[in-house]
């Protein structure tokens, strides 16, 4: 396979730039062993676009999708050796208009799906940014970084990412942001050669190796969960057994007493969903299984006075058939007055989005209103 090629399949792109008088092909890559100033590891807060960090008015608004285009294409990463990244994440990274990106929360659905590819590269682009700024526990480059550096500049032997992944494990800091990171790029590459047959079973059998690799370093890390991921047969049998029932108060309590502590359901809610576990097989499933678990999670919330949260009556009221129909703005703006239960609330909106509009993708009018909707929605947590 030519290296341009080689480039494409890893999300790479080989972009001229001019340095030091000469043209030189700017692509990924790193190296480990280089420190990095720990002022550059402090990463802005993750944001949804239409969040309000408790309350308290946002620095940045989500950028149009012509300004996320333009933002990618200006802060992605250049260089992948040591001293390249160390410059970067001084200067680039921490720079006022690059942290319009990086504090954007990329959403499937920011664009009513008109352009899904520049969301996921987005996604990508930020993920990217962040593990290569991110530094282990004695001030290091993270060893994942190499693999971008090894692609930027031809190894010949042809590097094995699930090898660079294996090297990372030995600090939580750089795995946590490593493991972000393969997630987006497997969210951008999965879906740009979705219709690449030859590509795409490629990437599959190289996410089925990091997998493994992954497994091994959860069983030798302090950070091990108690829960395993579910199987796909599992996971439909949770979301029935788990989700809520009844949505008036006492059925509330009862369920966050009993059903959501179980151990059965624990399995389910310290699971994170993430479309590409089954190989794109179900996305139905686990985007139920996304809002299942932020519902649960979200009913059990109490606010500041330890009451249930305003928005649980949007349910009971869907439940008991209020004849005006209750209209879902209304109840988030109740929620603007917990710190507690808006964050939740906000997390159940983001799960419920992702399966709706998932779910009704073919049916144009009950898609529009979904959209409407959110739009309403994305207007009450602005003055929150």
């Amino acid at each position: 396979m030519r290296f341009i090629s080689c480039l494409s399949l890893l999300g790479l792109v080989c972009s001229s730039a001019l340095v030091n008088g000469r043209s030189i092909c700017v692509v990924k890559k790193n190296s480990t062993s280089n420190t990095i100033s720990n002022s550059t590891s402090s990463s802005p807060s993750n944001k949804k676009y239409y969040v309000q960090n408790s309350g308290v008015e946002d620095s940045y608004e989500k950028p149009t999708l012509e300004e996320l285009e333009d933002l990618i294409e200006e802060c992605e990463p250049g260089s992948f050796n040591p001293i390249g990244i160390s410059k970067y994440c001084a200067g680039t990274y921490k720079s006022e208009t690059c942290q319009k990106l990086f504090n954007y929360v990329p959403d499937i659905y920011d664009y009513a799906l008109s352009d899904r590819y520049t969301v996921y590269k987005a996604g990508y682009t930020i993920s990217l940014a962040k593990a290569i700024c991110e530094i282990d526990e004695d001030g290091y480059q993270c060893p994942f970084n190499m693999f971008f550096y090894d692609i930027q500049v031809g190894r010949k032997d042809g590097p094995k990412i699930s090898d660079y992944v294996r090297e990372t494990c030995e600090s939580p800091k750089c795995l946590e942001k490593t493991k972000e990171l393969l997630s987006a790029r497997d969210t951008y590459l999965l879906y740009k050669y979705e219709n690449d047959e030859e590509t795409y079973d490629t990437l599959k059998k190289e996410q089925e190796e990091v997998k493994k690799v992954l497994e091994q370093c959860s069983k030798k890390s302090d950070e091990e969960d108690s829960y395993e991921k579910p199987t796909l047969e599992e996971l439909e049998d949770l979301i029935e057994e788990c989700e809520p029932g009844s949505f008036n108060p006492i059925g509330i309590s009862k369920y966050c007493a009993g059903t959501y502590k179980s151990e059965t359901c624990q399995k389910l809610f310290n699971y994170v969903p993430d479309i590409y576990d089954y190989a794109l097989s179900d996305r139905y499933t686990v985007y139920k299984a996304g809002y299942t678990i932020s519902l649960a999670k979200a009913i059990c919330e109490i606010d500041e006075d330890g009451y249930q949260c305003p928005f649980n009556m949007f349910f009971y009221d869907i439940q008991v058939g209020r004849k005006d129909g209750p209209k879902i703005s209304e109840y988030v703006k109740e929620s603007c007055e917990s710190p507690k239960c808006l964050e939740k609330t906000k997390e159940l909106l983001s799960a419920r989005d992702t399966y709706l509009l998932y779910k009704y993708k073919n049916e144009e009018e009950t898609l529009d209103t979904l959209k409407k909707e959110q739009e309403e929605i994305k207007k009450i947590l602005k003055k929150c």
